[in-house]
Parts: structure tokens; sequence; C-alpha cells
């Protein structure tokens, strides 16, 4: 897959334009209608390599991250209405991090199976995971969203700087497994599955899966119910927040590890669309106990045990590689979601001013789509410089 960066000089009605490269079609993503000014157009070259339905599924999957971190319909107060359809979205998208934690222990697996050596592998994805969360890291302790930082004075974005470098000194194991923004515990998580899978791998011999399978669901247990079930009686509280770490991460690397051996077949769409509703019952089941026989706010749950069937049925639909998910539209953005996850917050703090003022209830879903839009763009122009490359794509 390559990406087209072309301008555009006249009228340009909003339009699809289609270009063609030794064979390969170009699809543009962003068209305008404007005379007499430059026009950034920017395309995606689809690439025949892929398994469209993962990236298609990427896709779906950055938007639900992104939905969470919006929060539609949470900002509205006293109706009963929208608090329904906060908790539903909110809970819905949840399938998101898990899905991406499955796939890559998919393609992790791949790779090792495929005949590459198990260390330097995990070595070489641990180094690219340190240098994003690194870069991410530094971007978000500088002061992005000028209009938040000027409130404080001209000195504003100073003082925003130095504030951030205090949190980061006060609280430095935080600050390890989650960065300096909150998104980035995700890295961390998953560079910690990898590590773990590996030893495993490395050291259980001849049959590692069993153990590693075990050690993982065991892990999300207690991750559970140092979490979600904190608060109820099985419950266990310790000054620490489970959802960082390889609590969570590691059984859904381990997972999708494990559905490496299964060949795509279409008929997973179907199979997995179930294992997914029946996963969502029972997550649904869950968070409603919890509320109503503990006051557990049901947006806070990141993981329940329903969620473990909701990563696999989404990863089995995502697998199926069925022609109804062959949108080659859509699937071309797939490659770029860990540099839009990266960037993306960025524009959830610039808008979320605006946010606060307008109560249209349209502008709930169309914040998303612009967070969407604009970590898109950003991502794919700034992924063609070749030293930005292994952080965006």
């Amino acid at each position: 897959m390559h990406v087209l960066l072309q301008y555009w000089f006249g009228h340009v009605n909003g339009c699809v334009i289609w270009k063609y490269s030794n064979g390969s079609p170009y699809r543009l993503l962003s068209v305008g209608r404007y005379s007499s000014f430059y026009i950034l157009v920017v395309g995606i070259r689809l690439s025949s390599n892929r398994i469209h339905s993962i990236d298609a599924f990427r896709v779906l999957a950055i938007l639900a991250v992104i939905a969470i971190h919006t929060t539609p319909f949470g900002e509205v107060e006293n109706n009963q209405t929208y608090t329904v359809l906060y908790v539903a979205i909110n809970q819905l998208a949840r399938f998101a991090v898990p899905f991406f934690f499955v796939i890559s222990g998919y393609f992790f697996a791949r790779k090792i199976n495929g005949g590459s050596a198990l260390l330097p592998s995990a070595i070489y994805s641990l180094k690219r995971l340190a240098i994003i969360w690194l870069f991410f890291s530094i971007i978000y302790v500088f002061p992005y969203d000028l209009i938040k930082a000027f409130e404080y004075g001209l000195l504003g974005p100073v003082k925003v700087f130095y504030w951030n470098l205090v949190t980061i000194e006060h609280d430095p194991v935080k600050f390890f497994f989650q960065g300096s923004k909150v998104h980035l515990w995700f890295l961390v998580s998953l560079a910690l599955s990898i590590i773990i899978t590996s030893l495993f791998l490395r050291y259980f011999q001849p049959n590692p899966l069993p153990s590693l399978i075990t050690f993982s669901v065991v892990i999300y247990v207690f991750g559970l119910l140092a979490k979600s079930y904190a608060d109820t009686p099985y419950g266990v509280d310790i000054d620490f927040n489970t959802r960082n770490g390889p609590f969570f991460s590691t059984v859904f690397f381990v997972m999708g590890y494990v559905l490496s051996y299964l060949k795509l077949n279409p008929s997973y769409l179907f199979y997995g669309l179930l294992v997914t509703i029946v996963g969502y019952a029972i997550q649904a089941g869950e968070i409603y106990y919890l509320y109503h026989s503990y006051s557990i706010d049901p947006t806070s749950h990141d993981y329940v045990v329903g969620t473990l069937l909701v990563g696999l049925g989404v990863s089995l639909m995502a697998l199926s590689n069925h022609p109804f998910l062959n949108i080659r539209s859509i699937s071309g953005i797939g490659r770029y979601t860990l540099g839009i996850y990266g960037i993306h917050f960025i524009f959830v703090d610039m808008l979320r001013h605006f946010d606060q003022k307008v109560s249209n209830p349209s502008w709930e879903l169309i914040y998303v789509l612009i967070v969407f839009l604009l970590s898109v763009i950003v991502t794919v122009v700034l992924s063609r410089n070749k030293k930005l490359k292994k952080v965006f794509v």
C-alpha cells in the first residue's frame, strides 16, 4: 500500500476520484469544492496483499476508540434517553481494544510460525512499540491545546509544559504504564503481552500453549477482581489500575495466537456474529448487575467477563475475509490505525471546547467523525516522511 498526495487547482466538485498506477487503483479520500484555492487531496493506493476484512474492522475499531474518548451524549444532563445512548455507545465500543490485541497476537503468531526466529521478532516488535510510546509521550507533554493553555495567561503554554513534567515526576510508575497521555497504556500492555507470550514459547516447550492460556486467564480474572469487581464482596483492593499492564491484554494476544492456526473462512462471519451477540448479552447483564447491586458506573468498565467473547467474536468476523467485508475504500485506511490511535487525542482535546458549547444531538456523532477524519489526514500525510513512517504506519 502506498500513499498518493496531489494538489488540485480550480473547481473540484464533491466526488470520488480514481487513478491508476502500475495497475493499482488509488481512491482519493478527500475532495472539496473551492475555486482559486489549492486543495490537498490525500489518496491511498489499495493493496491486494492485505486481509481487507481485518483492515475494515480496524477502521471500525478506531472509530469505536474515538467514540469512547469523545463520550457522545455523555455531557447531556437530566435526559434519560441520552444517558442510555451514552452507556450503550460506551459499552458497544469496548470491542475495539480487545480486537487490536487479538489481531496483534494473530500476526505475531503468523510471523513466528512462518519461520521467523522468536527472539528477533519479539525484540523488533518491542523496539517499534517503544519508539511509538516515546514519540507520543513527548508529543503529549507539549501544550498542543493552545486555547486551553492560554487560559492560564501569556505564559500558559510554558506553565502547562512544566505541570506535565511535574505530573510525570510525581508518578513515574503511572507514566511508565500509560505514558504522558492516558490512551498510551495500550502500547505498554501490548508490549508486556509480547514479552509474556515469548517467554512461555521459549521456556515451556514442547507444548507451551496450555500453560500460556491458563496463565493469561488467571491474570485476566485477577484484573477483573481488582477493577470492575473491586467494589463487590469478592473484589480485590489494590492501588493499581489493572487496565494497565498485562492483566487484560495477554489473554486477547494469546487468543490471536491460537486463532492463527485457523484458515480464513467466510463462515467465520456468521459464527463470529453469534459469539459477539452472546458476549454482549453477558456484558450487559454484568454491568446491569454491578450498577444495581453496587452502584458501579456502567461506563467505567473496560473489561468484564463477557468482553472475552466479544473480542473473540469480532476477531472471528474480521478473520472471515468475507466478500461482504471487502470494502476497499474503508479497508485502505486500516494500516494507519496505530498512527490514528496515537494522534487522535490531540483533536479530541482541541475540539472539546466547542463540544462543551454545543447542545445539538447531531454534534455528538459529528464530533467523532471530525476527530477521525482529522486524525486520518494528519496520519497519512506524516507517514510520507521516512523517519515518521515507523510511528504512523
